[in-house]
This record gives structure tokens, C-alpha cells and sequence, in this order.
């Protein structure tokens, strides 16, 4: 009876043993990948988003924010192009292009969508580049706001597509803090990131998102 109760320990023993090399061997693999990832210099195409809750009729806000832009203290590219609700731009100091859409809701409401164009960036490498352009994104939303009357939460998001094709289809979800991430394959959404750290977020997404493909 002692022998077979030894014998039974020594395959568990055995059992256990392997499962954590297993396991060992698994985050050695991600952690290569990781690197490997990084090596390769990974390409994401970045864009943030933010909708205005806006109280009033929306060629009132339009205009006024036409007509703050054009005031002289902002130099443009090419200058402001309305073009179906929509105003576009390109700042001519920073080269960072944004559309400003509106959108007609009942009961004298309207939304407002400030979004960068897509960049395409480093992420791993070009934090600086992130955090100039979600300064100048901030900069613009801000004067937005002083601009027209709000009414109820906004709401922020960022959009990332990974140039790194996946092993399998990825279609998930998870909450990090307040920011709600959804991973579709290469396409990943960060929405609620209002007041959060952008370069940490997304740099904490792409890990995760690396982590997951594999």
C-alpha cells in the first residue's frame, strides 16, 4: 500500500513538474515574441476621437468654431475646408490634420466629433510623438468647449490598428481601470480614456494585445 501511495506521489510529482515547465517555457516564448515584435520595428496606425454632447443648433457651433479657427491665431496648410457638416484642417506648425464633424440631434441638440487623422507611429519607440499629438488634440477640444454649450459626458476614444497579422482571430474584451478595450483581430478600441494617461494605455494594450495572440 506505502509503495503504490509513493508511486502515485512521484507521478504527480511528475505531473506538476511539467505543467510548470510548461508554463515556463510559454512565457519565455511571449517574452521572445515580444522582443522579436519589437525588433521589427511593429507599425500602428493611431487615432483619437473625442464626441461632444452640445446643447443648440449645430450651424451655430459650426460657425463659431469656423470663425475662431480663421481668427488669425492658427496657421493652416490649407486653410479650413467645410465640406458636408464637416470642417477640415491641418495645422501648419505641428502638420497634425483633424476633421470637426456635426452632427443634428432633436430637441435642439447636437453631437460634435473631433478626431485626428490615422498616424502611423512606433509606438514602443515614439512615446514623445504620441504625447505631442494627444497635446495638441487636448489643445483643440479645449477650445472647442469654451466655444459652444455642453450638455451631458463626453466621451473618448482611441483607435489602434496593428500592423502584425494574428496567428488566430482575436475577438475580445476587457476593462482596465475606466477605459474599456475591445480587440478585433488587428483592430484594437480604447474607448473612455478621458484624463488618462495615453503613452502608458496604449503601450499597456499592445502588450496585452501581443500576449493574446500568441
Amino acid at each position: 500500500m506505502f509503495e503504490l501511495i509513493k508511486f502515485v506521489g512521484v507521478i504527480w510529482d511528475y505531473y506538476d513538474n511539467t505543467n510548470t515547465l510548461i508554463r515556463i517555457l510559454k512565457t519565455i516564448w511571449r517574452y521572445v515574441n515580444f522582443w522579436k515584435w519589437f525588433i521589427q520595428n511593429p507599425k500602428i496606425r493611431m487615432k483619437y476621437g473625442r464626441l461632444i454632447n452640445a446643447k443648440g443648433n449645430y450651424n451655430d457651433s459650426l460657425l463659431k468654431i469656423k470663425s475662431k479657427l480663421k481668427s488669425g491665431d492658427y496657421e493652416f496648410s490649407d486653410g479650413v475646408i467645410e465640406h458636408d457638416n464637416k470642417l477640415l484642417f491641418e495645422f501648419k506648425d505641428t502638420r497634425l490634420g483633424y476633421q470637426i464633424k456635426f452632427y443634428p440631434l432633436k430637441e435642439n441638440s447636437h453631437h460634435i466629433k473631433i478626431s485626428t487623422i490615422f498616424y502611423t507611429l512606433f509606438p514602443f519607440r515614439e512615446l514623445t510623438t504620441i504625447n505631442d499629438i494627444k497635446k495638441d488634440f487636448y489643445r483643440l477640444c479645449e477650445l472647442i468647449r469654451t466655444l459652444i454649450k455642453m450638455q451631458g459626458n463626453e466621451n473618448e476614444t482611441i483607435f489602434l490598428e496593428v500592423g502584425v497579422k494574428n496567428k488566430n482571430s482575436i475577438r475580445s474584451s476587457f476593462d482596465y481601470k475606466d477605459v474599456h478595450v475591445t480587440f478585433l483581430d488587428e483592430k484594437i478600441q480604447i474607448d473612455n480614456t478621458y484624463g488618462s494617461e495615453f503613452d502608458q494605455i496604449i503601450l499597456l494594450i499592445l502588450t496585452r494585445w501581443l500576449i493574446d495572440r500568441n
